[in-house]
């Protein structure tokens, strides 16, 4: 495929590819959970619901954990919930798929998930360490641990989204200038 484009247009599409099949991976996965859910929920315009407000303070007595954090209820409609979400997974998505396209054009191609996988577990290591929530790309995607208002320590919405903006830059920038010295190897078929 290099030989017939050149380098930096293969480049350039691999890169719109990882971005377009982070958004579609996500976009697909939501409306299929939306599918699933419909015919059991209503279409509210008015919040949360009651019983996901109730959720999000306490179990009910039931003995089980559910993961609706009280901060995004009380901070986030449910639209600018999902909303922000899809933007937070795409930004991820998209950062650890150049991360590891990167990494592999450089180093050996079994490096790059080592290296994704390790970044990606510093979120189990930063519980309560508020100085590294900045740097953490999983972390960053996580909507209780941002910071909408901007009274805490935490990191805002807008700081996040910036992180996987400018990461993507780096990242493709230094995608594209490895594939410039990046031998072209023809293998024939055996």
């Amino acid at each position: 495929v290099i030989i017939r484009s050149n380098r930096f247009l293969w480049a350039a599409g691999q890169i719109i590819h990882v971005i377009a099949f982070s958004a579609v991976y996500f976009l697909a996965l939501n409306l299929i959970t939306a599918a699933l859910l419909l015919p059991h929920g209503t279409l509210a315009t008015d919040g949360w619901g009651k019983l996901i407000n109730t959720l999000s303070l306490n179990d009910l007595g039931l003995g089980m954990y559910f993961d609706i954090p009280s901060s995004t209820v009380n901070l986030y409609s449910p639209l600018s919930a999902f909303l922000m979400n899809y933007l937070l997974d795409i930004g991820l998505a998209t950062f650890i798929g150049l991360l590891t396209f990167a990494i592999n054009l450089r180093l050996h191609k079994m490096t790059g998930p080592l290296v994704c996988g390790a970044v990606l577990l510093t979120d189990l290591m930063l519980v309560n360490n508020l100085d590294f929530y900045y740097l953490s790309p999983l972390s960053l995607a996580r909507l209780d641990l941002l910071d909408p208002t901007g009274t805490t320590f935490y990191p805002s919405p807008t700081y996040a989204l910036c992180f996987y903006a400018i990461s993507a830059g780096i990242l493709s920038v230094i995608i594209m200038l490895s594939v410039r010295k990046l031998p072209i190897e023809i293998a024939t078929e055996a």
